[in-house]
């Protein structure tokens, strides 16, 4: 007796076609296709090579298309390119010390203490970023005389290689500096970020980069959020109770105050660690003092410590004043639901916080800058 089969008819003609899916056509129809194709890939990725050598792309380009949700570029670039005046006192870096600071209120009690108008800035952007700053710096510096640059370094994860916009705004061996001295592994790395940029620099090259007026002009490029816990616009509500007043004495760093300090000694990436060595190199060069300004986060809101990652002067061998104040004494008399008026998320301060924080610390800015800025050039 024969076996019966359970394997439908229907069934066997579906197996039939999956069989025949699975012999699929040839990628290229043609050597002359697969020949094309080549050359099209070797050409994106020789195209960052072709644009930095050529030079068809200028700095002021890179600047032009970053997007003003990823910071204050736009200012940015209008500071470093067509302004010329010296600029007393340069903030700088990621998100924590743009919400931090509030750059108009500084350049006026800077004026004041001065007895002239002062010029305050405030350089910021989204994302944690060591590589971004530094060449913002060298691009400045190029071009304008900075009296002192005060930098803050987060307490938070950093990318292992290139910082999360370098493919935006980094451009691989346009200057030396910029990759002298990394990895090859983080040089493999901004090449790469610059194949993905290289298709946004053809369209410059085809069209002008649009004009534009930053947001942040009118703050001095801080970003003052109007926005409540969660970035949201809807529960922030203005609170504006007055700051602790201390000594300038007792926000800087010293044998006085080091008790007060507590130093976590974790490591930066070692890409990112190589653009701080960078910075400061290049700031000695230019005789430009530098000043670290500890920002609180509102998860260490309970911590009587202000948390650094590092003593820098040690790190580095050289002199950086070191501001900073602990939670627990620049929350002093608020509760819980006040504390959180003056956040946004939990890392940022919004503009209460802003305001706030800039009101507590600004007697040891203007110390530090007394002290240590280059009075003349």
């Amino acid at each position: 007796m024969p076996i019966m089969s359970n394997q439908s008819e229907s069934e066997k003609t579906n197996a039939s076609n999956v069989r025949n899916d699975l012999n699929l056509r040839p990628a290229f129809g043609s050597n002359a296709q697969a020949l094309w194709f080549l050359i099209l890939v070797i050409f994106a990725l020789a195209l960052p090579k072709i644009i930095t050598n050529f030079n068809l792309i200028s700095r002021a380009d890179s600047y032009d298309i970053m997007s003003e949700n990823n910071g204050g570029y736009i200012f940015i670039k209008d500071e470093i390119f067509h302004q010329k005046d010296d600029i007393d006192i340069l903030f700088i870096g990621g998100s924590v010390i743009w919400n931090a600071v509030d750059t108009p209120q500084v350049q006026k009690a800077l004026s004041e203490e001065l007895g002239r108008p002062a010029k305050v800035v405030t350089f910021g952007f989204n994302f944690n970023s060591i590589d971004i700053p530094y060449t913002q710096l060298r691009d400045l510096l190029e071009r304008r005389r900075v009296r002192m640059v005060v930098f803050s370094i987060p307490r938070l994860s950093w990318t292992k290689g290139p910082s999360t916009l370098a493919y935006k705004f980094l451009r691989y061996d346009e200057n030396r500096d910029v990759v002298d001295g990394l990895s090859p592994e983080s040089k493999i790395s901004l090449y790469a970020c610059n194949v993905l940029r290289s298709p946004r620099d053809l369209l410059t090259l085809v069209r002008q980069n649009p004009s534009m007026v930053s947001p942040y002009s009118k703050d001095l490029g801080a970003f003052k959020k109007a926005e409540g816990m969660v970035q949201n616009p809807e529960t922030f509500q203005r609170f504006t109770p007055p700051s602790p007043v201390f000594s300038s004495s007792d926000l800087i760093y010293s044998s006085k105050t080091q008790a007060d300090f507590r130093f976590t000694n974790a490591r930066l990436s070692a890409h990112q660690d190589h653009y701080l060595n960078k910075l400061i190199e290049l700031l000695k060069e230019k005789k430009t003092p530098l000043v670290m300004l500890n920002v609180p986060q509102y998860s260490e809101k309970h911590s009587d410590k202000i948390i650094e990652l590092q003593d820098w002067s040690k790190r580095t061998g050289t002199e950086i004043p070191l501001i900073g104040i602990a939670p627990t004494v620049l929350f002093k008399g608020l509760d819980e639901q006040e504390v959180e008026k003056l956040h946004c998320d939990p890392e940022h301060f919004n503009k209460n916080g802003n305001e706030y924080f800039t009101r507590t610390v600004l007697p040891a800015i203007l110390e530090v800058y007394e002290k240590h800025a280059t009075k003349s050039f």
